[in-house]
């Protein structure tokens, strides 16, 4: 695997956190059962092919090319929702993706004669949510409220999903940075939703839901619990929330995180603020890390109507874009994370925020 090292924290020190024996396990997804190996020793391998580094905008106010900034609206579909301050100005703004993949008034496909081949109307929606009017590039750089309102948005807009356009399922998910897969720099949140459960999604919904009849108890409640209890992979707590490592995390430094409380769909969310401060703080202590940031985080919640929705816990899934991906992911499935959850904790841990 190729992989694309992009740590340039320059008080980052690597050796510090690979001086002890590495570990190679093949580890396995307990909520996925996905295969994931920790091969720490491939991290020391040689790179010919030196990424360079991304030049981004100073962040600073509106730019006469963005979309996304306050002023530039009419560079944007007209806003599906808005949430404004006391004065009128608009903080969070929702709008049509101008470039959906999924649509309400998809077509139907072209008739195809073969046998095997199967095909659907891509119904759905695409929504792009502003998550602030500056031309700013991650919620590190926003005030708690800011970033609180925004999750209160995506409650709102997961609701409308469900019960107005009584589509069951949704994704949310930040692109940030290049190798994330952002096309803008503008912080911004991407709302998919469908007709049908995605994949990864169908799968923790079948799999929490036979644990939950085995043992009566959620299979992420169980989880948490453990986690709590050895402390091994433990980034962040407060008194609603909790990160950690993933303990077969796909990527180094892949974090969780998740409701103390067992809650099922993210349309009844509680204490919004407790979330906000809990994804800063690790967002903050990777962009220490990983610079400049990318990732990718990801809401997984269950859909609306399912009946294995009670064993379901929603959570958070953020994913630094720390390597890249290659044959062995792309072609078997099996993914290699080249920093064990465990040495990725105490890293993280170690930074002053």
């Amino acid at each position: 695997m190729q992989e694309r090292q992009f740590f340039a924290s320059q008080n980052f020190s690597w050796s510090k956190h690979l001086n002890s024996q590495s570990v190679l396990e093949l580890r396995i997804d307990p909520s996925t059962g996905r295969r994931v190996l920790i091969a720490e020793g491939r991290a020391a391998r040689p790179n010919d092919f030196a990424v360079p580094s991304v030049q981004q905008s100073s962040g600073q106010g509106p730019t006469s090319n963005c979309p996304f900034c306050r002023g530039n609206e009419n560079q944007t579909p007209r806003a599906s929702a808005v949430l404004n301050d006391s004065s009128g100005n608009w903080q969070v703004r929702v709008v049509p993706n101008k470039f959906p993949a999924v649509s309400l008034n998809a077509p139907l496909p072209d008739n195809e004669t073969a046998v095997i081949n199967r095909f659907e109307s891509a119904v759905g929606t695409h929504e792009v949510i502003i998550d602030n009017p500056e031309h700013i590039r991650d919620w590190t750089d926003m005030s708690l409220d800011n970033v609180s309102d925004v999750l209160r948005v995506y409650s709102e807009r997961l609701s409308h999903c469900y019960e107005q356009l009584k589509l069951p399922a949704a994704v949310i998910f930040k692109n940030v940075g290049a190798q994330g897969g952002a096309s803008l720099e503008h912080v911004h949140t991407q709302l998919m939703s469908f007709p049908f459960v995605p994949e990864i999604l169908e799968r923790e919904l079948q799999v929490a839901s036979d644990y939950f009849s085995r043992g009566e108890k959620c299979l992420f409640c169980q989880l948490i619990d453990d986690e709590l209890r050895s402390r091994r992979r433990l980034v962040h707590e407060n008194d609603s929330y909790v990160c950690f490592c993933a303990y077969a995390g796909r990527q180094p430094y892949e974090c969780w995180i998740l409701p103390k409380q067992h809650t099922s769909s993210f349309t009844d969310i509680k204490e919004i603020h407790a979330l906000a401060e809990t994804l800063q703080s690790v967002l903050r202590r990777l962009c220490r890390i990983a610079s400049p940031p990318a990732y990718n985080l990801v809401l997984h919640t269950a859909p609306a109507g399912d009946p294995r929705s009670e064993a379901f816990h929603w959570h958070w899934e953020l994913i630094p874009r720390i390597t890249s991906l290659a044959g062995l992911e792309m072609g078997g499935g099996v993914f290699i994370n080249s920093v064990s959850p465990e040495r990725a904790a105490r890293a993280l841990l170690d930074i002053n925020i």
